[in-house]
């Protein structure tokens, strides 16, 4: 009885998370926005090492008109909003790279560790796609807007750790004071990287 219950409350949150920040831009509109398409072009990269086994529409990217900052992975598909696309691009890329790394870590319900989690992986995406060590400092800088923007209420809290502490995190990995992630240390994500050439 309680895993439908769990099942009904995930999707009421969920889909009052689309119906609450504004409407999806249709297919037919979106494709033509130069900021959608290079978010887009993105995704692409991230899959071909996160997923390497996912076909190539397997993830699409919505895109819900709103001014809000946001983004998040539901039924198949990345949202991310009008706000967050104003954001320069690696802020965005960034951001894209925390949620896939909610999605392959198979973070399910959120919670703190959860969070810190997908920012220790989002930081291997981006290195392994990047090339360097600069999607560490574009996700401080999108923490910093957070945490400049951040509301003390008891949802936010209970699954978000403060923007500040995720920051303190980066900086440690950066300072190698912590060690940085490793796929070997996720089942789901050594087998992604066993699968890698």
């Amino acid at each position: 009885m309680k895993r439908p219950l769990l099942i009904f409350s995930l999707l009421f949150l969920l889909s009052g998370c689309v119906g609450g920040l504004g409407q999806i831009y249709p297919e037919n509109e979106v494709g033509h926005m130069p900021k959608w398409q290079a978010l887009h072009s993105q995704l692409a990269a991230y899959q071909k090492i996160a997923c390497p086994s996912c076909g190539q529409d397997d993830w699409k990217l919505s895109v819900i008109k709103t001014e809000e900052i946001n983004a998040f992975f539901w039924s198949g598909q990345f949202f991310v909003t009008d706000g967050l696309l104003d954001l320069p691009f690696e802020m965005q890329s960034a951001v894209l790279a925390h949620e896939i790394s909610h999605q392959v870590a198979g973070h399910i319900l959120l919670s703190q560790e959860h969070e810190l989690e997908a920012d220790r992986i989002a930081i291997w995406l981006m290195e392994r796609t990047r090339g360097d060590v600069s999607g560490a400092d574009d996700l401080k800088q999108v923490l910093r807007l957070l945490a400049g923007k951040w509301r003390d209420s008891s949802e936010t809290i209970s699954a978000h750790p403060h923007p500040n502490e995720r920051i303190d995190q980066i900086e440690k990995i950066q300072s190698d004071q912590i060690q940085a992630f490793k796929p070997e240390f996720h089942s789901r994500l050594a087998q992604i990287s066993e699968e890698e050439p």
